[in-house]
């Protein structure tokens, strides 16, 4: 291992942030609606088995490259065979382009975060008037809030995060994030399965539509898995650069995928009952979980906190 070069403090601290790199936005806002317009849980046993067979595969494949490398994407890549470098440079590009509109998505959160602080009134007043409106400034002469303050300030935050460095900072936070996190989503996914008019959307989420398995399904899955578990960029190998050479990457990975497809479970579970109770349109793109958990948040005693 290059000298100075950090480490994992410990393995659980290492499954978090991996899993918490893996466990985004894609398993909250995109995932239920995907999988609501693919066959509810036909989607859902495509998705199961696409993790198992090749997620998993790619994902112990990058750790075992960064973790015998201790290098990041490109040094990793090169070790193995210098004229396949530039597979390496690829990866980072793709997470340097998702960065570019992840951060976007990420200053939505920020800006809905401040509202709730600020006056909740005006998201509840109408959810789907202010995502368009407040947090993209449709209507406006240009949306200067969520397209440059609210981004920066996530950018900011993140940057401070990593520059900590991996266990003084992605660690530390991941250890307090992902069980918050996990906290959340139960409540959500109680609330959603419990509340008034919710069984509809349960019901469809539960039963298969199996005329809905094609080419274009399973490649949605495909693609929703190498999304949500962060494959193809780099950053499971960056993240396996750091372990020792005692920890278990099968185990590792398994329980990381786990981790991340009981969150994408429990947010579907969650947001489409949810959705289906205050009438919220699923098919609403990436506005869908921002205004359907608005509704959600309403209704809930406390959920203004």
């Amino acid at each position: 291992m290059e000298k100075g070069r950090g480490q994992w403090a410990s393995n659980i601290g290492f499954i978090l942030a991996a899993a918490g790199s893996a466990v985004g936005l894609g398993n909250i806002w995109k995932f239920p609606r995907v999988a609501f317009e693919n066959g509810g849980s036909a989607f859902l046993l495509v998705y199961i088995v696409i993790v198992i067979l090749i997620g998993a595969t790619v994902m112990i494949t990058e750790f075992a490259v960064g973790r015998n490398a201790h290098k990041n994407g490109v040094g990793a890549v090169r070790d193995i065979n210098k004229k396949f470098s530039f597979i390496g440079g690829l990866g980072i590009l793709t997470g340097f382009i998702i960065l570019s509109y992840y951060s976007h998505v990420g200053g939505w959160v920020v800006k809905y975060c401040v509202a709730y602080l600020t006056g909740a009134g005006a998201v509840y007043e109408d959810p789907t008037n202010f995502f368009l409106v407040d947090v993209l400034g449709m209507g406006t002469s240009f949306p200067i809030q969520g397209a440059i303050i609210y981004p920066l300030i996530f950018i900011g935050l993140t940057a401070f995060i990593v520059i900590r460095g991996v266990s003084d900072g992605i660690e530390k936070l991941n250890k307090i994030m992902m069980p918050s996190l996990f906290v959340i989503l139960f409540i959500l996914f109680i609330r959603g399965i419990t509340i008034e008019g919710g069984a509809e959307g349960l019901g469809y989420l539960l039963k298969p539509d199996f005329s809905k398995v094609n080419g274009s399904m399973i490649l949605a899955a495909l693609g929703q898995a190498f999304f949500s578990l962060s494959l193809g960029m780099g950053i499971m190998c960056t993240y396996g650069s750091y372990l020792n050479k005692e920890e278990n990457l099968v185990r590792n990975t398994f329980t990381i995928c786990g981790l991340d497809t009981l969150v994408a479970f429990l947010a579907g579970f969650a947001m489409i009952p949810i959705a289906f109770a205050t009438n919220i349109e699923v098919g609403q793109g990436a506005g869908f979980a921002f205004i359907s958990l608005a509704g959600a948040f309403q209704s809930m005693p406390l959920g203004t906190v």
